[in-house]
């Protein structure tokens, strides 16, 4: 059996527990930073979902409001023709008034600017309507009123 020589051990002991320590530590806040790092990316997904799905709730109100906006249009006519004099004062979504353009005698489109709050971008959300039809019954009842 080999002799140990007693006044050796406790300076390795010293030098094994002074470089061993740092590495521990250094090991720990490479642990603690990634997670934070981690938990930081997991805030900013949730973020990012949470934004998604309010642009898709404001992307869906500004359709219907779209949508009714060219309904009214296209049925509250005056001597059977569009009602160009009329000042349009709904908004998108994001604040910007919709934007009306009479194509034709028979065809119109209602724009929103869309989110970037910019017309005559990829964004822009469109809805276009054809003049209704009237019955004369109806027609002639609609005269009436506005008589």
């Amino acid at each position: 059996m080999m002799k140990i020589n007693k006044k050796i051990i406790l300076p390795v002991l010293v030098l094994l527990i002074s470089i061993t320590i740092p590495v521990f530590i250094s090991f720990k806040n490479d642990i603690s930073i990634y997670i934070h790092n981690r938990n930081i990316a997991l805030e900013k997904e949730k973020i990012k979902i949470a934004e998604e799905e309010k642009l898709k709730q404001e992307i869906q109100v500004t359709k219907i409001n779209l949508i009714k906006l060219v309904s009214t249009l296209t049925t509250d006519l005056v001597d059977g023709s569009f009602r160009k004099d009329v000042v349009i004062k709904s908004e998108d979504s994001w604040g910007t008034t919709f934007k009306v353009d009479f194509k034709s005698e028979e065809r119109l489109q209602v724009k929103s600017a869309g989110p970037d709050k910019i017309f005559d971008t990829p964004d822009d959300l469109v809805e276009e309507g054809i003049k209704e039809v009237q019955s004369g019954i109806k027609y002639y009842l609609k005269s009436l009123i506005r008589k």
